[in-house]
């Protein structure tokens, strides 16, 4: 056998041109699809990295009826469920804040995850190093205790295991490290710190409405996923039946993590695989095309074969050889090219759940291989047949002179129809990636309703456990905002608890004090944020009616609102909005006037009711600052460092940036699945423009006794440029044609993807034939000059 492959490769090298060109093809279909695959595998086919991971539940909180399906959960209520249940072996959960080290020479923003009791036993990921909180630790008030990541271990520590013991600091307190875990370890988000207890007394425990807990449960063996949701939603509807006002309005979800954790991307993920498979198909049809051309080439030689008695099964099995032998390079190739795609795909993708696992492991190895042997044997075996079918064993002599001119014509209508194919499937990809670029120019031209230009945002490191004296945290807040107003170069500087474009959501029930809105039939729910007064003017936000509001800092007068046109329209229709009453809870607002919607949830969702509430938000000590310079942003970057280093010197500064680069950033995945389907449908462009341009050469050098008798008998040069052109034509126009109708058909499996346009765009599909026609003309028009040259006394002599 190894004699066997030594010879094939021999063979191969004797025609480089062809070997080569299976490589590239090969190479570029193979690596495209084994780099997505990694993506796939990686995200969505690899269980979670946790022991039993499979049995690890997502938990929520749900209120449909409050246009909330799904919340985190309330730390009492976190404890309750876990006491109550019958299926979960434990229930715990975490939120995440950014909060300053003061350990070292400067202030350290680090992502902390504050947790509940419970949570790395759910969870089950054993410690890289040391150990994970002991019960003592994990009490209130117990003693302070911190497992950092294999990230921050390396970054800070040059993964030291003497690391264990040493401290971290945060506000006032020092907290040991007593374990490291490793990368694998990503809940509650990706970018974690370090983990440090939840340190809740007990009437924040108590308070059933404070929902922050991202929670997470392990289910007992053999408990099913639907049992695990029943269990959890009968011990909450107990607890409605306890704890009516708080809880009657509220259910239990629980779904599997994984789930939780992917199903924002699965459609997306394999939207993109499916695309990159035609690119592979595309590549395969083009392999095909150039084994039938060398088989035309080889008739001679295959007829040889037969004459000296070699049956077809020997003669079919060399060329599969061959087929797969002159593949196996381009895998090779394709693998080298997919190491490098995953290695793209951590850092371009980062925003990707799981986008840190995407490695090349033996399960890609083992799929790489297969698939190239796959497609070797599947569009190699089939040229190889079409080239036996006709023996011409004991007929050699008097037709081995004309033989490929007899058996060419059928072949060539093979041909045809494989760079058909090509250019169909191009069409499809280049259809897809026309409309998500058309969604991105859509959402491009989308009015904010608000001027992001020259305005520079920023966050300044805090804790939660601060709020505890709200007050304090108010005049902290507006102490800074204050002196950052007053700094050169700053026009005016407000806070908000989110960034306009963020789609953040923080819907609330209100009623409107002196009307009876719920016995209409109308709830009210709108988005509640909290703003500094100067917030409007900071993002050129117009006033509609009635005046901006104020701060109040009397405890016995309502606070002013503002509210958006769309709560206007919709819940006050008929009346004057202005000096109206709300109701939130138990507390009661004045609206103070009425501003234009703004699209506070990005480019991709229409503007909803929003009530602004005009306060410094003591509940939420780490809001966003807003400052409108009188010049670019970029230029106040340094000097806003020094100001926040001189007022606030034990608090990290971070999220610097200008507010048009924060909007950009919310676009980031459509540009991404833009770029892909653009990258793939560019390789699909080339590679059927190269199929086609060597199918063109291939017919002109097989008809070339033809071309020249025809220059004999008197046709010109145009005539002979206009048959060649005739015959790529036809190729490319029954490819457009089929290419036009599949894109028609399958252009709805990415309507979810758009936005501001129709599955069938008029504009895309009107670009992409005019694009592919003009390739098509260039890649047919080197063959067609050349034919134009044949010598027609070179062909009357082979007469």
């Amino acid at each position: 056998m190894w004699s066997d492959i030594r010879r094939t490769y021999r063979s191969l090298i004797r025609r480089p041109t062809f070997f080569l060109a299976v490589v590239g093809t090969m190479a570029l279909g193979i690596g495209a699809n084994s780099a997505i695959f990694s993506v796939i595998d990686a995200v969505l086919l690899k269980p979670l990295p946790y022991p039993g991971g499979d049995r690890l539940m997502a938990v929520f909180e749900s209120s449909p009826r409050q246009k909330l399906p799904r919340s985190e959960v309330a730390p009492g209520r976190l404890e309750e469920w876990n006491r109550l249940n019958q299926t979960f072996v434990g229930i715990a959960g975490a939120y995440t804040e950014n909060q300053a080290d003061t350990s070292g020479p400067l202030p350290e923003k680090l992502v902390c995850a504050k947790t509940s009791p419970r949570f790395f036993s759910v969870l089950g990921t054993p410690p890289l190093l040391g150990r994970g909180f002991s019960p003592d630790e994990e009490v209130f008030n117990g003693p302070p205790a911190a497992v950092i990541s294999e990230r921050l271990w390396s970054r800070r520590f040059n993964r030291d295991p003497q690391a264990l013991g040493k401290m971290l600091r945060f506000g006032d307190q020092g907290f040991p490290i007593v374990g490291v875990v490793p990368d694998s370890f990503r809940f509650p988000a990706d970018d974690v710190d370090v983990w440090l207890r939840a340190n809740l007394p007990p009437q924040v425990m108590r308070a059933r409405e404070a929902r922050y807990f991202i929670s997470v449960g392990r289910i007992k063996e053999g408990v099913k996923a639907e049992a695990a949701q029943a269990d959890l939603a009968a011990v909450q509807g107990r607890l409605g039946l306890q704890f009516p006002a708080t809880d009657s309005k509220w259910t239990a979800l629980a779904e599997p993590l994984k789930e939780d954790t992917v199903c924002g991307v699965r459609k997306s993920l394999w939207i993109l695989f499916g695309a990159v498979s035609l690119v592979l198909l595309i590549a395969c049809a083009n392999v095909a095309c150039l084994l039938l051309a060398q088989a035309s080439r080889r008739e001679r030689e295959i007829a040889v074969r037969f004459s000296l008695g070699a049956r077809r099964g020997q003669v079919v099995a060399a060329l599969v050889r061959e087929a797969v032998c002159a593949a196996l390079p381009g895998a090779a190739i394709g693998l080298l090219l997919a190491v490098w795609g995953a290695s793209w795909f951590r850092v371009a993708a980062a925003k990707l759940p799981r986008a840190g696992e995407i490695q090349l492991d033996w399960r890609i190895v083992l799929f790489t291989l297969s698939l190239t042997v796959a497609t070797a044997l599947l569009f190699g075996l089939f040229p190889a047949l079409q080239a036996t079918r006709d023996r011409t064993s004991g007929m050699l002599a008097p037709t081995l002179a004309n033989v490929s001119r007899t058996q060419v014509g059928g072949r060539q209508g093979l041909l045809r129809s494989l760079v058909s194919a090509q250019i169909a499937l191009a069409i499809v990809l280049l259809v897809g990636a026309g409309l998500l670029i058309r969604t991105l120019s859509q959402l491009g031209q989308v009015p904010l309703g608000f001027r992001p230009e020259n305005v520079l945002t920023l966050h300044v490191s805090a804790s939660f456990d601060e709020k505890r004296d709200m007050k304090r945290v108010a005049q902290r807040l507006y102490r800074t905002v204050d002196s950052l107003a007053q700094m050169p170069g700053v026009e005016a500087a407000a806070l908000s608890l989110t960034l306009p474009g963020g789609g953040e959501d923080y819907p609330q029930q209100f009623s409107i004090v002196g009307r009876d809105t719920e016995s209409q039939g109308q709830q009210i729910f709108a988005d509640a944020q909290a703003v500094s007064p100067d917030f409007f003017n900071v993002l050129g936000i117009p006033l509609v009616s009635g005046d901006l509001c104020r701060l109040r800092f009397d405890d016995n007068t309502p606070p002013e609102v503002m509210v958006n046109r769309s709560f206007m329209d919709r819940y006050m229709s008929g009346l004057n909005p202005v000096q109206q009453h709300l109701k939130m809870g138990g507390r009661e607002v004045t609206i103070s006037g009425v501003v234009s919607d703004v699209h506070d949830h990005g480019y991709t969702r229409d503007p909803r009711p929003v009530v602004y509430f005009c306060e410094m938000p003591g509940y939420f000590p780490d809001p966003n600052y807003l400052l409108k310079t009188a010049a670019s942003p970029v230029a106040l970057v340094e000097p806003v460092r020094r100001r926040m280093q001189a007022i606030e010197p034990n608090r990290a500064v971070y999220g610097t940036k200008p507010l048009t680069d924060y909007l950009s950033s919310s676009l980031d995945e459509k540009r991404f699945q833009a770029m892909l389907l653009s990258l793939f449908g560019l390789t699909a462009l080339l590679l059927a423009s190269v199929g086609l341009y060597g199918v063109t050469s291939f017919f002109v050098s097989q008809r070339s006794r033809e071309i020249g008798l025809r220059a004999a008998l008197g046709a010109q040069p145009a005539q002979i440029l206009a048959h060649v052109f005739r015959q790529g034509a036809w190729m490319t126009g029954a490819g457009l044609a089929a290419g036009l109708a599949a894109a028609a058909l399958l252009s709805r499996f990415i309507a979810s993807l758009l936005l501001g346009v129709r599955p069938v765009d008029p504009v895309t599909f009107a670009v992409v034939p005019l694009l592919l026609a003009s390739v098509a003309a260039a890649a047919i028009c080197v063959p067609a000059r050349r034919a134009t040259r044949v010598d027609p006394m070179e062909a009357l002599r082979q007469e």
